[in-house]
């Protein structure tokens, strides 16, 4: 019986490099245990290497990801962790390079390896619903009566979501997946799962505490909440920061008198009259709107500092997706709990955390424009976290709407190209 091991594309500018992915980095000792099994039995390990030349960003894939990456010679081509360094001087061990998702090299070289058609392969890397799924569906093609198995732990995707639809897809295919995390988790065991996770950052960081902007909302209400269950309230500082006068700032001193929490009140009227008034000319009315949330991180980041605190962000998963947010405004900070929940799930977040409803279902809106987020994106949060979840929209102009701010948002959400001699 041959029994084989495809490793797919664990490289490093897939963990820690150029698309750096934490969830990927959490898979080394899982992949590594997977890989000494497989030496210790003396099965053949093929491992595929996504690999790109000075020429990718010209190239359909290059196009659509203008994200350089595993460029070949480069550190981030390499495995990441001490993988190169286990597999040294291993025999049975058969390395493909490839330009693309799939490599139709693979089942190739799997079938000159040895006369023996294989009888199960065990799939497992990065990322699952673009390179794995593609080399697990070629594989499955090449070797129909072969037992094809993912080892789900031994797997990420750019997102949880679009990893658990991958698999879901390869199950449909006759793809035996293991090791697989159930879907669904209570609101309860997140809220469990975040506080550990707030704690080790706060442990690893040897930071003082956290500052948070608050809103009043949803989302900065369930965050300052989570972080004071975390920490306790004195290493929470709440830090409201209108634009001058702010109808609705009330909603943020009673959160902040309601947790008990340390907060401050930065106006920034003066700072961004000041700016205004110093360009001479009119700024367009996008520059202006996104001017204010800048000016606000400034100013959360010089509170944060003044008391060696973290700055943690309160932007969720359905804003990010449609790039409802302003790039270095709202959308930087040092961590974000609440970063892959949407808008529902930070509700009900809200409610296990026992948080009244006049702060976890206040009207969302930027504060900016006048416009409540519906009004202002063109559809409701609803439909858009049921696309995000299921890929169901049965409005097919809202569907192409929201593709098309997933796509021009997208640059919000990856690191920065930046040239490399």
């Amino acid at each position: 019986m041959r029994k084989i091991l495809v490793l797919i594309d664990y490289q490093r500018d897939f963990t820690t490099g150029s698309l750096a992915s934490a969830e990927a980095v959490k898979l080394l000792n899982n992949i590594k245990e997977k890989i000494s099994e497989a030496l210790k039995d003396k099965r053949e390990i093929f491992i595929t290497y996504d690999v790109h030349n000075e020429n990718y960003l010209n190239t359909q894939e290059g196009l659509k990801l203008p994200v350089p990456h595993c460029l070949e010679g480069s550190e981030g081509a390499e495995l990441y962790g001490d993988l190169e360094n286990l597999l040294k001087n291993k025999k049975r061990i058969f390395k493909i390079k490839k330009n693309q998702f799939g490599s139709l090299q693979l089942p190739e070289v799997i079938k000159s390896a040895s006369l023996q058609i294989p009888d199960e392969i065990e799939i497992c890397g990065v990322v699952t619903e673009i390179c794995v799924i593609s080399n697990a569906a070629i594989l499955k093609a090449a070797f129909p009566e072969a037992k094809i198995t993912i080892d789900a732990s031994c797997c990420s995707g750019i997102s949880k979501d679009a990893h658990y639809k991958a698999l879901d897809v390869m199950e449909s295919m006759q793809i035996e997946v293991v090791r697989r995390k159930s879907d669904v988790k209570t609101p309860e065991i997140i809220l469990e799962e975040m506080k550990e996770w707030i704690k080790r950052i706060k442990k690893e960081t040897r930071c003082n505490g956290f500052a948070v902007g608050i809103s009043g909302g949803k989302d900065s209400s369930v965050t300052a909440a989570l972080l004071v269950e975390s920490v306790g309230r004195n290493n929470v500082l709440g830090v409201l920061m209108p634009n001058g006068i702010q109808p609705d700032i009330e909603y943020s001193k009673d959160l902040c008198e309601y947790l008990q929490i340390p907060n401050i009140t930065v106006n920034i009227e003066e700072a961004y009259k000041g700016i205004l008034k110093a360009f001479g000319t009119p700024l367009n009315e996008a520059s202006k709107i996104n001017m204010a949330p800048r000016l606000r991180m400034t100013a959360l980041y010089a509170a944060a500092q003044n008391r060696g605190y973290l700055v943690c962000g309160t932007g969720n998963l359905s804003e990010k997706y449609i790039g409802y947010f302003t790039k270095w405004g709202d959308g930087a900070f040092d961590l974000n709990v609440i970063g892959n929940l949407t808008t529902e799930e930070v509700i009900a977040l809200g409610d296990a955390l026992g948080l009244p409803e006049k702060f976890t279902r206040k009207t969302p809106s930027d504060g900016l424009s006048g416009k409540t987020d519906e009004e202002k994106i063109g559809f409701s949060y609803k439909i858009l976290n049921e696309y995000i979840k299921t890929g169901v929209c049965q409005d097919e102009q809202i569907k192409a709407k929201i593709d098309a701010m997933h796509a021009a948002g997208r640059h919000k959400i990856i690191p920065p190209p930046v040239f490399e001699l």
